[in-house]
């Protein structure tokens, strides 16, 4: 039996820039159909439920951020290789039952071609790649379909400049962002898929950096601990209930926009996570209705996270993908393969100036413009739930939580 290393990485960190885009044209690929509604938003449930079981696994106090749309463009790459059992249980946990394989590549290709023509301040680049060690006999019409909408590169990993290759392609592609992604390679590795993803934004209001205080963060297990807190008072959709608060932060041109969910008192972070499905989340956007005059401060805060997504995707329903003898991934090659891991690494950092975010792995809303005069104070000073969109596409970009600033 060959197995092959199947490693996707995401990094996100979020630090300054925004976004002034003319691209309308663009716009118009992503909504053009209910099709591409309805692709988008079951990468969007897919994304929710991931960062969910996440949460769930040990050391649930750690910070997490995750990338749907990256995960879902990697496992896309992937899928068209697969056949038969090991298909299905992808196609179940992505919700692709009703796609065809080429649906699939074309709705990620419009995404990629929107995001990567993204001008002004806001920068958006999405690079997937598929690395195949010349040793593998890979059928041509799997890296036809891929070569049609990824980059596809063949080297000997044995080589032993083959890590630097990729970690080259990485750093070109996010800017530098990227430093590594690949220590090392082994000649028994026979097939690398990469996702890497950089996000750069702008506060539409951007914080005051002669502001920034010094402040205490409140931890869940009661303990306080010093942050640096950003302030703006800006006019923010805004949202409460008896459990949590959100707010909408936009970035400049609007496209792009943070959400912010502060859980009250009686009710704990994990718990507010456990509840959120995408009906939930859906939900708690559309009732973001009304501007608030708000004094609002926020930590700034640095995440960097990296996890082994195979026994997440296992606890899914994706076992066959991993199975010795049973992976069906004879679409790549007559071989023999399988999975050994998918590997999920991610970095998120977040100033006054706005956010950079670097992953290697349209709902349309009518706001009102009635905004209450009276502004309060909206601190967010203990653990909250944090996420990424871009409207057009109603994409979550990014999604996480925020334990320990």
């Amino acid at each position: 039996m060959v197995k092959f290393r199947y490693i996707a990485f995401f990094i996100a960190a979020i630090i300054f820039s925004g976004c002034g885009s003319d691209n309308a044209g663009n716009e118009e690929l992503l909504k053009a159909t209910p099709e591409a509604a309805s692709f988008n938003t079951e990468n969007n449930r897919f994304g929710l439920e991931m960062f969910k079981q996440l949460n769930h696994r040990k050391n649930s106090q750690r910070n997490i951020v995750v990338s749907p749309v990256s995960a879902a463009m990697a496992c896309g790459m992937t899928y068209n290789g697969t056949e038969g059992q090991t298909r299905r249980e992808l196609a179940d946990m992505l919700g692709w039952n009703d796609f065809s394989e080429r649906e699939i590549n074309q709705y990620h290709q419009r995404l990629i071609h929107y995001y990567n023509n993204q001008t002004g301040a806001i920068t958006l680049n999405i690079a997937n790649s598929i690395w195949h060690n010349s040793a593998l006999e890979v059928y041509p019409e799997f890296l036809r379909k891929n070569s049609e909408y990824f980059s596809v590169f063949q080297s000997s990993f044995e080589n032993k400049n083959f890590a630097r290759e990729i970690n080259q392609w990485a750093r070109r592609e996010t800017n530098g962002h990227i430093d590594k992604i690949l220590e090392n390679s082994s000649p028994e590795d026979l097939l690398y898929i990469i996702n890497a993803t950089y996000f750069r934004g702008d506060w539409k209001h951007e914080f005051n950096a002669s502001k920034t205080t010094d402040s205490y963060f409140y931890l869940e297990d009661g303990t306080q601990k010093r942050t640096q807190m950003m302030w703006q008072k800006a006019d923010l959709n805004y949202y409460r209930n008896g459990s949590f608060q959100m707010v909408e932060l936009p970035y400049e041109n609007e496209s792009f926009c943070m959400y912010i969910l502060l859980p009250d008192s009686n009710m704990s972070l994990n718990r507010l996570i456990s509840n959120m499905d995408f009906e939930t989340w859906e939900r708690h956007k559309s009732q973001l209705s009304r501007k608030r005059n708000i004094n609002f401060g926020m930590p700034r805060f640095r995440c960097e996270y990296s996890v082994g997504m195979k026994e997440l995707m296992e606890s899914m329903g994706v076992n066959n993908l991993f199975e010795t003898g049973s992976a069906d991934l004879s679409g790549i090659s007559d071989k023999r393969l399988s999975i050994s891991e998918v590997m999920h690494k991610s970095a998120i950092e977040v100033d006054e100036k706005g956010t950079e975010a670097t992953a290697a792995t349209s709902l349309a809303k009518s706001f009102t413009t009635l905004v209450d005069d009276n502004p309060f104070n909206l601190v967010v000073n203990r653990p909250f739930v944090f996420a990424i969109e871009e409207k057009q596409s109603n994409s979550l970009l990014f999604m996480g939580k925020i334990s320990n600033p």
